[in-house]
Parts: structure tokens; C-alpha cells; sequence
């Protein structure tokens, strides 16, 4: 029985969840950070193939509720890892003035 209350609706759902959620979460933690943590420093690839494994590292933090808003900005600061060329792809999407400042146009000469 749980004492205190828990804050974060998530949380209390993921507390009622298997233990293997947790294990594999753990699992997830170990294999992500610690090995391919080293494909930041690859090609355009390898950084994006890094930014979507902590990204899914982030949310599997922020379902669990722990450490506040610390996924959300580790996500924000982990956008940098995208090229430019990936961007491009999403250029319709993105606001005028995300444009501005991640869009940039080569023009030779």
C-alpha cells in the first residue's frame, strides 16, 4: 500500500504496470547510453539513428514520471543531432520562424 500520493498520473499507471516494464527499461538505459552514445560523433546517419534512441530513452523517462521536466529538455538539447539535409524534408511543416534558424539554403559560389 502506497502512503503518499503520487503526483504524476503517469506514474501511478506505470507503478501498476509489470515489473518487466522496468526491467526493460533499465535494459534499454544501459544499452543506449553507454555503447551508442559514440555515434554522435558519426556521420549524419549515425547522429540520427543517436537522436531517435534518446529520444525513446527520454519518453520512456517522461511516461514514468521521474525526474520532471529533465526528458523533455534532454530532448530539446538532443535536436541538435539532426542535419540540415533531414530538416529540409520537414520544411512545410515547421513554423516561419523554426525556418529561420534551422534551414539553410546552400548556394554555391
Amino acid at each position: 500500500m502506497i502512503l503518499y500520493p503520487l503526483l504524476v498520473l503517469s506514474f501511478r499507471l506505470i507503478c501498476l504496470i509489470i515489473f518487466s516494464f522496468k526491467k526493460f527499461s533499465v535494459i534499454a538505459t544501459h544499452i543506449i547510453e553507454t555503447p551508442l552514445s559514440f555515434l554522435v560523433f558519426g556521420g549524419a546517419y549515425c547522429r540520427l539513428l543517436a537522436f531517435l534512441l534518446f529520444a525513446s530513452l527520454n519518453f520512456m523517462i517522461n511516461i514514468s514520471g521521474n525526474y520532471g521536466f529533465l526528458g523533455l529538455m534532454t530532448t530539446i538539447h538532443s535536436l541538435s543531432l539532426i542535419d540540415s539535409k533531414v530538416w529540409v524534408l520537414f520544411e512545410n511543416y515547421l513554423p516561419e520562424y523554426i525556418k529561420y534558424f534551422v534551414i539553410t539554403k546552400y548556394e554555391p559560389g
